[in-house]
């Protein structure tokens, strides 16, 4: 269910309501039924919320920057202690918590009793160097993923602006700290090369220049009085 059903909904319900208004006119929602409408709507939020910073950065990189940089999700809450899954999921109360991280350190303790030859440490290094060849990959994967998105922006610029041809007319913005007050905002130019790639070495980017329709500047009396000088 989107934002928009959700939204819907909402407004049903909350009209439904104001038709069939209580008898005594006092009030629409009691206690209870304001609560439930509100946390109808704080789900929703974060429904919409979850899903919206998912969709962003699985078009960037295809993960999380958290799993791009430890190569796992990111967790929230008690399991962000180090508390094991399993456990995490039958907490009530305070007191579950401190149960549970009791039983941790008595079996920290018994493993280090119990594993003075060095099969413990054998298997700490194994663990690590899987945490290690993951982090790897995901970070070789979302390093395609940016690849990926860069090709798209570059397909999508060379879709937006077109190649401009020598002895265009050219309309180029002048930036606001080198113009003054009375000044004009824009200057007429013509095109008189190109270079191979498209790469221009000066401060203005192909979205400063925009090509006019009109040729105003002629390529010829340019190039004349450019020699002159």
């Amino acid at each position: 269910m989107n934002s928009n059903e959700m939204r819907q909904k909402f407004y049903n319900a909350l009209s439904d309501l104001l038709k069939n208004k209580r008898e005594d006119n006092k009030s629409f929602l009691n206690k209870e039924e304001y609560m439930l409408r509100l946390q109808e709507v704080k789900l929703a939020k974060e429904k919409i919320g979850k899903k919206s910073a998912k969709d962003y950065r699985y078009i960037r990189i295809g993960r999380s920057p958290y799993e791009a940089m430890f190569g796992c999700p990111v967790r929230l809450g008690v399991a962000s202690v180090g508390f094991p899954l399993d456990e995490t999921t039958n907490l009530n109360q305070e007191e579950d918590i401190e149960e549970i991280d009791n039983d941790i350190n008595i079996r920290q303790e018994d493993d280090i009793e119990n594993n003075l030859d060095g099969v413990q440490l054998t298997n700490n290094e194994h663990l690590i160097n899987i945490r290690q060849d993951e982090i790897l990959n995901d970070r070789q994967l979302s390093a395609k993923c940016l690849e990926n998105q860069a090709k798209k922006m570059i397909k999508k610029s060379n879709k937006k602006f077109e190649d401009l041809e020598v002895g265009v007319n050219v309309r180029v913005s002048i930036p606001d700290v080198d113009r003054a007050r009375g000044s004009p905002r824009n200057v007429l130019a013509v095109i008189i090369s190109r270079t191979e790639n498209g790469i221009l070495k000066h401060l203005y980017t192909r979205t400063d220049i925009f090509p006019c329709k009109e040729k105003c500047i002629l390529l010829e009396n340019v190039l004349k009085l450019s020699a002159e000088k």
